[in-house]
């Protein structure tokens, strides 16, 4: 057992001889230590076992056991090859002391005892044996700080090392209870991240002041970076505090309570609770950064999904309604809504809210006016970009206190959407669940978040300004096929009259040159027809019938198709029904659909991919199919297939080009036809498109 400063070393003397035992006892207690007796090393050995001596004085020659049994003994119990022991023997025993050096004891006196000689023995055996135990402890010490830092290096599991330095802590310092309080950054609050036992001190997050309110003499902890006491002059236990600092600045305590109040004099476990703390210290802000890290990259890619999301939509509304989800999805609030500026009136008015599952957000009604004038916290964030605004602050103005009371939030994000300078909108991100404090990271987030909002946006509105002019164009062909088309009448019909007149008297050039007008006025006027169908199509007028060959038609758009296959290596099949088939409608209308449909699949499916054509008669129907391996599309985008200028992008998609009109028209001339359409669409697997129409009754 160790001598410390609250215990006198104790000294075993093992020897039959009661004349030597007391003058052993009678020397070693005027130095001050405390000895107990044995008169065999059979009860040598038992006292050892009961009150582990600090050094032992045995007799060599003894009965029942002599002193070589005793000390091979002694040897084998727990402490017993760290405890001095020194054989005192006769001059002619020289031969067992070389036995007693084998069988473990450390020294040998011979009889008679010189005194003085016992003294400078026994202190300098004690004083040997307190350095060697000392550096044992320092070893043991050592060896729970690199677990700890083990423990960080490796695993990043802060749980293991607070759990760890806990259960040191409880061992060094003999105190019943043990807590570990961390400052955190968001809150600026000291909460409780672990603890054994119940505390009396961490019963729930408090502020530094409420810390200092309470235990006045913690100021001085962070002060000096130093361990302070709480305890009573009459009081057996008290409290210790172990101050954890990083980068100079207070980052939470351990707070040890009931500590035995001689524990409070011991500097090597004052020493050792010090670095203990500053490992454990480094370890929470090391896993702390870790987790902060991991939580951007999280973000990061939540950004990535949210602003592909949103850039991926042309209609204006999709874009207003993912903005406001994607920010909340981004920052994990519990609501947003969006705001859209109207310069005229100078008015932000209500376009679309989100509001999370289960939270009791209230977001204005869509419709709602803000006016920039009675709103100018607002406005400012046009000039000074993102800004919060939290009910706690009490220099919030009045109207945006309301704002945020009538949302049933408890703070709010303001981020304005600008392009060009001029102001498009707002998104307000609001958090009902806490007082929360956005922080800086995650406000740059929001602005890059923002920026893909109003890039989309203004796509939006260019693409609806392209469509609006999509549909002046179409109007001015109609116009315009329509216009033309009695001249062109016109000018053949006179141009027949005066071949009536003239044929015979025409030459062989001028006869040819007046067939090559003929042909150009043929050429005008089927064009002219072709573009009247199309508009026709689109705006489902009636359409000229024909019974139409579906066999040749399929084999037609199936070869002309072949040509774009064999340029991406791509396995082309084609498998027609061996009979010709009657559908009534329009050749040319059936063959644009069906050739759209063959070169979909070729355009959306990668090189050497496969590509299969088909077609059969069933249940008084023609089906055409063509099946595909390629990039599929996702199932929540393909509720729009259809729509004019829709395009339903997928991963790996986004460089094919295309106006996204092609199924709109296949869709049209099908119905026109009195058929349907259908698909299916498996993303990474590939898509079939398909359609029937009825046969017609002259088969």
């Amino acid at each position: 057992m160790l001598p410390t400063a609250n215990r006198n070393p104790l000294v075993l003397c093992v020897d039959d001889d009661t004349g030597m035992q007391t003058m052993v006892k009678t020397v070693m207690e005027a130095e001050g230590y405390s000895v107990i007796l044995a008169a065999d090393g059979a009860e040598g050995v038992s006292l050892f076992e009961e009150y582990q001596p600090d050094i032992i004085l045995m007799d060599l020659m003894m009965p029942v056991m002599d002193g070589l049994e005793a000390c091979a003994r002694i040897q084998t119990l727990p402490g017993g090859p760290q405890t001095p022991v020194v054989i005192m023997t006769a001059y002619d025993e020289f031969d067992a002391v070389e036995q007693a050096f084998k069988a473990g004891s450390t020294d040998y006196l011979t009889k008679p005892i010189n005194w003085a000689v016992l003294r400078n023995r026994v202190r300098r055996l004690l004083k040997s044996r307190e350095l060697e135990d000392n550096l044992q402890e320092k070893i043991q010490q050592l060896d729970i700080l690199h677990r700890i830092d083990r423990e960080l290096g490796y695993t990043l599991n802060i749980e293991r090392v607070l759990n760890l330095a806990i259960d040191s802590a409880l061992r060094r310092s003999g105190a019943t209870v043990c807590g570990v309080a961390w400052l955190n950054e968001e809150t600026l609050l000291l909460e409780k991240l672990a603890s054994v036992g119940k505390s009396q001190i961490l019963t729930g997050p408090m502020t530094l002041d409420s810390l200092y309110k309470n235990y006045p003499y913690t100021i001085k902890m962070f002060q000096d970076n130093t361990p302070v006491v709480d305890a009573r002059p009459n009081d057996r236990t008290g409290n210790l505090f172990i101050p954890m600092m990083m980068q100079g600045k207070p980052a939470g305590f351990i707070a040890l309570e009931n500590v035995p109040v001689s524990e409070f004099t011991n500097s090597s476990d004052w020493e050792f609770l010090v670095h203990l703390a500053g490992r454990t210290a480094a370890a929470l802000d090391k896993t702390r950064i870790y987790q902060k890290t991991q939580t951007y990259a999280s973000q990061l890619e939540k950004l990535y999904q949210v602003s592909t999301t949103i850039s991926s939509r042309l209609e204006r509304q999709d874009v207003v309604e993912l903005s406001a989800r994607g920010i909340v999805t981004l920052l994990e609030g519990s609501s947003a809504c969006f705001l859209e500026y109207d310069p005229r009136i100078k008015v932000l008015r209500v376009k679309n809210g989100f509001v999370q599952d289960k939270m009791p957000d209230a977001l204005p009604d869509e419709g709602t006016l803000y006016s920039e004038q009675d709103y100018p916290d607002l406005m400012r964030t046009v000039r000074e970009g993102p800004r919060q605004f939290r009910l706690s602050d009490s220099s919030v103005n009045p109207r945006i206190h309301s704002i945020i009371t009538a949302m049933k939030a408890q703070s709010i994000l303001v981020v304005p959407l600008i392009y060009e300078e001029d102001l498009l909108g707002m998104l307000i991100l609001c958090e009902s669940r806490n007082n929360r404090q956005f922080q800086p990271d995650e406000i740059s987030l929001v602005r890059s978040m923002a920026l893909q909002a109003t890039v989309a946006l203004q796509q939006a509105t260019l693409f609806a300004n392209v469509r609006e002019l999509e549909q002046v164009k179409s109007e001015m062909i109609r116009m315009a096929s329509h216009d033309l088309r009695n001249p062109l009448h016109s000018v053949k019909g006179y141009l027949e009259l005066l071949l009536m007149d003239l044929a015979s008297r025409l030459d062989a050039q001028q006869t040819e040159f007046v067939t090559r007008m003929k042909n150009g006025l043929n050429r005008m006027q089927s064009l002219m027809e072709d573009i009247l169908n199309l508009e026709k199509i689109e705006s489902q007028q009636d359409i000229k019938r024909q019974p139409v060959n579906m066999w040749m038609v399929v084999s037609e758009v199936s070869e002309s198709g072949r040509s774009q296959a064999d340029l991406k290596h791509q396995n082309y099949l084609v498998n027609l029904p061996p009979q010709s088939v009657l559908v009534s409608g329009s050749e040319i209308q059936l063959t644009q659909a069906f050739t759209n449909l063959v070169g979909n699949a070729i355009k959306y499916t990668p090189d050497e991919g496969r590509v299969e054509v088909r077609s059969w008669v069933e249940n008084g129907r023609f089906r055409f199919e063509v099946e595909d391996s390629g990039f599929g599309i996702p199932q929540d985008r393909q509720n729009g297939l259809f729509q004019r200028f829709y395009r339903a992008q997928a991963p790996g998609t986004e460089d094919i080009p295309g106006t996204g009109l092609g199924l709109s028209l296949v869709k049209a001339v099908i119905e026109r036809h009195g058929g349907e359409v259908y698909f299916s669409s498996t993303p990474g697997v590939g898509s079939i498109f398909g359609c029937w129409l009825p046969l017609t009754d002259t088969q």
